[in-house]
C-alpha cells in the first residue's frame, strides 16, 4: 500500500508539473509517513476484530474508520489548501504532494485495502466453518481460576483452548475485557465436539 501511494504521487508529480528537484525528494520522503497512517488503522482494527469472518471484519473496521479517515483526509487538505495560492514554489509544491498522499492513502484505506484484506487477508482462504472458534461455557478447576465460571475459545484443528474468566461486573458495551481477564492458554483436551 505505501509503494502504491508513493507511485502514484511520482505518478501524477509528473502529471501536476512538479519537478523531481530537492524540495519534491524531500516531500516524498515526508509522505512515506503519511501513507501509513490510514493504512495501518485499517489493517490495525482488522487484525483486532477476533472470531469474525472477513467480510464481517471489514464491515466492522469501515464502519469504525471510515468517518474519522474521511474527516481526517478533509480536515489535513483544508489545513494545507491556503498554501496552493503562496507565490512561492516551496509551499506550492508542498500543498500538491501532501494533496497527493492524502488523497491516495485515504482511497487506499477506504477501498484499495479492504477489498485485498477481503480476498487475501487472514481468515479469506479457508472455509467458513473451519476457522471459526467455537465457545463453551463450563467449570473448570485449575490453579489461577479455582472453580470460576470460565470461557473457553478452541478450534478443532489445534484443540488449544483460551481460557476467559467471566465477571459479572457492570461493563458499557463497548469497554472490551481486560487483559486481567485472560487466565492463560492451556490444552484442554478439546476433541472439537
Amino acid at each position: 500500500s505505501i509503494l502504491s501511494i508513493e507511485a502514484g504521487v511520482v505518478g501524477y508529480m509528473t502529471w501536476w508539473g512538479v519537478n523531481l528537484d530537492g524540495i519534491a525528494l524531500i516531500n516524498l520522503i515526508m509522505c512515506i509517513g503519511f501513507s501509513v497512517d490510514f493504512s495501518a488503522h485499517i489493517c490495525y482494527h482488522y487484525m483486532s476484530e477476533e472470531n469474525k469472518s472477513p467480510e464481517e471484519r471489514i464491515s466492522s473496521s469501515l464502519y469504525a474508520l471510515g468517518l474519522p479517515i474521511v474527516q481526517g483526509a478533509l480536515s489535513t487538505i483544508l489545513g494545507v489548501f491556503g498554501l496552493a495560492f503562496a507565490p512561492s514554489y516551496v509551499y506550492v509544491t508542498f500543498f500538491k504532494m501532501v494533496f497527493l498522499v492524502i488523497f491516495l492513502g485515504a482511497a487506499h484505506g477506504l477501498i484499495l485495502l479492504p477489498v485485498l484484506l477481503s480476498l487475501f487477508g487472514p481468515g479469506s482462504c479457508s472455509s467458513g466453518e473451519d476457522n471459526k472458534s467455537e465457545a463453551i461455557s463450563c467449570y473448570r478447576l485449575t490453579p489461577q481460576l479455582s472453580i470460576a465460571p470460565v470461557t473457553v475459545y478452541g478450534t478443532r484443528e489445534d484443540k488449544c483452548c483460551v481460557v476467559q474468566r467471566i465477571t459479572h461486573q457492570s461493563r458499557s458495551p463497548m469497554q472490551k475485557p481486560r487483559g486481567a481477564d485472560l487466565a492463560g492458554i492451556e490444552n484442554l483436551g478439546y476433541d472439537g465436539r
